[in-house]
């Protein structure tokens, strides 16, 4: 924890410290008393999900349980309007994704869900690719 609060702004004009920290939770529990301490200590944190790997997408990244507190000011609103949609699409989709490919989910019972359906494989995609390779953000 000392170290974790050391990193970030130093004093009144003497410059940001910068760190990294990887850590590792059994289970993916991060409820974990360590994975929860620094997940209220940080600015952000990444999570990285081993079924998201198993799928085959690479990062492995859990946009839904990541979460950074210095990004709605590095964006303009209109990415930051652009990021929340998607997250709300990639949230429906999550809530319902037993349902869905259990061959429950009926088209046209939930406009928001099936919106979030239709969108999902490109949301998916768009956070597979490499960076100079990403689609037009306009994939709904």
């Amino acid at each position: 924890m000392a170290l974790a609060e050391r990193s970030g702004p130093g004093p009144e004009g003497q410059g940001d410290i910068t760190g990294i920290f990887s850590v590792l939770v059994a289970g993916s529990d991060m409820e974990e008393p360590v994975a929860d301490i620094l997940r209220g200590v940080l600015d952000g944190h990444v999570v990285l999900d081993r079924a998201i790997a198993e799928r085959g997408r690479f990062p492995a990244i859990d946009v839904l349980r990541s979460v950074s507190r210095s990004l709605p000011q590095a964006a303009n609103d209109a990415e930051n309007a652009l990021i929340a949609r998607a997250r709300a699409m990639l949230g429906a989709y999550a809530e319902s994704e037993l349902m869905i490919r259990a061959g429950l989910y009926a088209q046209g019972s939930d406009p928001v869900l099936d919106e979030a359906v239709r969108v999902y494989p490109s949301l998916d995609h768009f956070v597979t690719l490499r960076s100079g390779m990403r689609p037009k953000a306009s994939c709904f």
